[in-house]
């Protein structure tokens, strides 16, 4: 499958979820309600939440990149007024873009 690129913005733009849902409405070639693409994509990710965080898994799409949980160490920071403030462990969620998509940021740029 070929990925298709779809200008939407001014670059450096932020765009919300509404926008989003309405792309990907646009985007099909089925008639969809809103309230359905809403409903499939809080879905995608509740699964790679669940599949990357609370099984510490990988979770990868070919051609867009890797989500995986990182274990971050417990640190201590200074704050702007010089107390130090302590950090705890945690876990995030991390992306790692592809090769395909790094090359497709690139000949947008």
């Amino acid at each position: 499958m070929k990925t298709k690129v779809v200008k939407t913005s001014v670059k450096g733009e932020k765009i919300g979820q509404k926008e989003i849902i309405k792309l990907i409405k646009n985007d099909l070639e089925v008639e969809i309600r809103e309230s359905d693409v809403k409903l499939i994509m809080d879905s995608f990710f509740t699964v790679i939440i669940n599949q990357v965080l609370n099984k510490s898994q990988t979770v990868g799409f070919r051609g867009f990149g890797n989500f995986r949980a990182r274990v971050r160490k417990a640190r201590v920071i200074t704050l702007r007024d010089g107390k130090e403030m302590d950090v705890p462990a945690c876990t995030a969620l991390t992306f790692k873009a592809s090769p395909g998509l790094k090359k497709i940021k690139s000949e947008d740029e």
